[in-house]
């Protein structure tokens, strides 16, 4: 039986394509310093803007526009995606993230919202609507400050995971990963303020574990994204 926080998570999946698996690199980083990134904010690619600068280290980042809306308290809310469809970061996320070792993915969020927010990060297999989420209760992200947030990818035992579907879903989804969704959950300060509020993500980077052989695939065509100073 699944969870209602699991089902609630499950509506934002959206159906992809189907694609074989790539080998994630291993490490990298996106930095969003130009379009090339094609991190989208809504389901149907819709791109980010990218600020030159005033990043977490004073480099470019990528931003958006978000307005909630009266019904979404107690519903998750996707900011950003990336996914295969939208070569996202030259689909350097894509793969198998076991086999290449990745024990952690960070981000670095920040928003204008005049109250802190609850992020999660979510990720789906390629062409499946369910998956797994990560939610950070005790990690709210207060008002206009640059916050890193990170997913054990290695410690499914961690009880802010919520699989979408049977345990063996924790597995499956890494194994082929396809989509990562980074967004906020909904509550009474949100149903309450609409906006327009700005969301900026920064250094969205997945991490091996110390002196875990990297698996570089097709995606390992891309190397890590350095900042033009």
């Amino acid at each position: 039986m699944l969870s209602m926080r699991s089902l609630v998570l499950a509506t934002l999946g959206g159906l992809g394509i189907c694609a074989p698996a790539f080998g994630a690199v291993n490490p990298f980083t996106e930095t969003f310093s130009s379009s090339a990134a094609n991190w989208s904010s809504a389901a149907a690619f819709t791109p980010l803007t990218y600020p030159a600068s005033g990043g977490p280290d004073g480099s470019a980042f990528g931003s958006t526009p978000f307005s909630f809306t009266a019904g979404s308290s107690g519903n998750p809310i996707a900011i950003f995606r990336a996914q295969d469809t939208f070569n996202s970061s030259g689909s350097a996320f894509v793969g198998d993230w076991f086999a290449a070792g990745i024990s952690t993915m960070s981000f670095s969020v920040r928003h204008n919202a005049p109250f802190p927010l609850q992020f999660f990060g979510r990720f789906l297999a390629v062409g499946q609507v369910t998956g797994a989420a990560y939610s950070f209760p005790s990690s709210l992200v207060a008002p206009n400050t640059w916050t890193t947030l990170s997913v054990p990818i290695n410690n499914f035992a961690d009880p802010n995971w919520t699989p979408e579907g049977p345990p063996s879903i924790l597995t499956s989804t890494f194994t082929n990963l396809g989509k990562i969704q980074i967004g906020v959950w909904g509550d009474a300060n949100t149903a309450a303020q609409n906006g327009p509020f700005t969301f900026d993500i920064d250094n969205a980077s997945v991490t091996p574990t110390p002196g875990a052989p990297a698996l570089i695939g097709l995606a390992g065509l891309f190397a890590t994204r350095r900042r033009r100073r």
